[in-house]
Order: structure tokens, then sequence, then C-alpha cells
């Protein structure tokens, strides 16, 4: 399967998420991230393994962190539309995010 395509807010949401983690305790963020790159391999190698939850999007839990990768499969690949906190209103984001067909 190719290279997932991204939402361009998923490396902010990331990058925000990680910085909130290291202020906290350092070098937790980086563990924040490397978690959310195992989940995208995961997404990626086996994307069908993972639970729809609206419509055709998918959500993929980290086991360490309260978030989330929502993602969609796409032709052969995936595209992540968010990156999100378990606290945030996650479908009113989706559905701004979702691209029409």
């Amino acid at each position: 399967m190719r290279a997932p395509e991204k939402h361009p807010a998923v490396d902010a949401e990331i990058k925000a998420a990680a910085a909130w983690y290291e202020e906290r305790c350092p070098g937790l963020g980086d563990q924040f991230v490397e978690a959310v790159r195992a989940m995208v391999r995961s997404v990626q190698r086996t994307p069908l393994r993972y639970a729809i939850r609206f419509e055709d999007l998918r959500r993929a839990n980290l086991t360490r962190f309260p978030y989330s990768v929502w993602f969609f499969v796409h032709g052969d690949g995936v595209y992540i539309l968010a990156v999100l906190h378990h606290k945030r209103d996650q479908r009113a984001l989706l559905e701004v995010r979702r691209p029409t067909a």
C-alpha cells in the first residue's frame, strides 16, 4: 500500500499535542510523536482492521495516549483526516474536514 496522504492540519495537531506533553515531562512529546507514527504505519499496513465509526471514517486509538488517528481508505491507500484527543468534538471536526466527492 502506498504512503498515506494527510489533511493539512494533521501535522499541526501532532506538533501541538507533542509540545503539550513535552512541557509536562521532557521526552514525552517525542514518545507521543513516535506512538502516532507507529499507529499510522499500522493503519497503512492493515487499514480494514480498524472499525468504521462515522460513514466510512475509521478510528485507530493510540494505546498510551488519549488520542485517535482518524482516516478513510482511498483507492489503494489511506487518507489521514485527523489526530484528535478523545475529549474533542470529533464528529463535528471530521465532518468539516471530510473532502466531498
